[in-house]
């Protein structure tokens, strides 16, 4: 599993992935007028954009690169807690929990 967790900067809103104790992934917000996306980096280099999906009833974000859906992940909000699950073709990839 993936360990997702939130680093708040100044100025910044990021999110690192962390595996093991390594970072695999820097998750950058970037919000453009019209848009909610992110950015999904390693080392510099862009490996994904993630633009947000609002469709009703439901709060969902697609994981693409270069217009092939890789993943789904879908918001489940439950008591005490904000969680997303990374989900591929109905396999859970990683939980993410905001901290």
């Amino acid at each position: 599993m993936v360990n997702v967790k939130v680093k708040m900067t100044s100025g910044d809103a990021g999110l690192l992935i962390e595996f093991k104790g390594n970072i695999l992934a820097s998750i950058q917000a970037l919000m453009t007028s019209g848009d909610a996306g992110l950015l999904l980096e390693f080392k510099g280099i862009i490996l994904a954009s993630i633009q947000a999906l609002m469709t009703s009833g439901d709060a969902g974000l697609l994981l693409e690169f270069k217009g092939i859906i890789l993943a789904s992940i879908q918001a489940l909000m439950t008591s005490g807690d904000a969680g997303l699950l990374l989900e591929f073709k109905g396999i859970i990839l990683a939980s993410i929990q905001a901290l």
